[in-house]
């Protein structure tokens, strides 16, 4: 548009192969043998459209925002019209009944940026998402996905400061980078069906109708850099989820005792490092 704004358009016409696992799952047939009903199974595919605007502020920082939908077709279910399966909402493991390209799914919302490039040896990023994310399952309904967390907001951040003349070939530096975002949905488990069969049942008619607590993880790292003539080393502490923040990952229904209980995600994590690059 001029020299400190720009408008950009965009658009893309994607395709997808499904997890190798998903072609090869075994159906038993009446017979006691056993059919292979995804092996022909087709690509999922998405249109994906988005409009952004930048807005330079200075030579060191910008502010962005965009907007984008996404439309996803040929999507793999269930099809079993009574199941609620949709590939979109898999996270580990693979389907063993038949599936079919009949699925749809949608995404959309928007996104604000504040970046700061580095400068005077600081940078930053700051972002803040909303958004929705929804599937139709194989009873021709729509349904909030796994993945519909609605909100997120990230911020990095870093420094360096290059020691005195004699130490100059030394760089320290300090980064950290914070997440919060909405929790993971989920179906609810039935608990007295659960305790009649002995294993999880959800309550399918309340499909990704509950949400996790929301997710919060602080990482930072401290390093030394120190650059010689023909190679740099690098000696470096991260600290991933800092507070250790106990996020929960999801529930699960316990034969042993009959009941609920949450399994939680990763506690603090150190990792110390020494990296030599040529």
């Amino acid at each position: 548009m001029n020299v400190k704004n720009n408008l950009a358009l965009g658009y893309g016409l994607h395709s997808q192969l499904q997890p190798i696992g998903v072609y090869f799952a075994k159906v038993q047939q009446v017979n006691d043998q056993y059919a292979t009903p995804n092996r022909n199974l087709g690509l999922s595919k998405a249109h994906h459209i988005v409009l952004g605007f930048d807005h330079i502020l200075n030579e060191y920082s910008h502010i962005k925002i965009e907007t984008y939908y996404q439309h996803l077709f040929n999507v793999p279910i269930s099809s079993d019209t009574s199941k609620m399966y949709s590939i979109l909402n898999e996270v580990d493991g693979y389907y063993t009944g038949q599936l079919v390209n009949k699925g749809l799914g949608k995404n959309y919302g928007a996104e604000l940026t504040y970046e700061r490039f580095l400068n005077k040896n600081l940078y930053y990023l700051l972002s803040g998402s909303l958004y929705e994310s929804k599937f139709r399952a194989p009873n021709g309904n729509w349904y909030n996905t796994r993945f519909n967390t609605n909100y997120a907001l990230t911020l990095t951040l870093g420094k360096e400061w290059i020691l005195s003349d004699r130490y100059k070939n030394r760089i320290i530096g300090f980064n950290f980078k914070s997440v919060y975002v909405g929790g993971f949905r989920y179906t609810p488990i039935d608990l007295p069906a659960s305790m009649a069969s002995g294993e999880t049942k959800f309550k399918e008619n309340e499909t990704y109708t509950k949400k996790n607590p929301d997710y919060y993880r602080l990482d930072i790292r401290a390093s030394v850099k120190r650059n010689y003539k023909k190679a740099t080393t690098t000696f470096a502490l991260d600290i991933q989820n800092t507070t250790n923040r106990k996020n929960v990952g999801g529930q699960y229904f316990d034969s042993k005792t009959g009941e609920i209980k949450y399994w939680y995600q990763a506690p603090l994590i150190p990792i110390l490092s020494y990296r030599v690059e040529f």
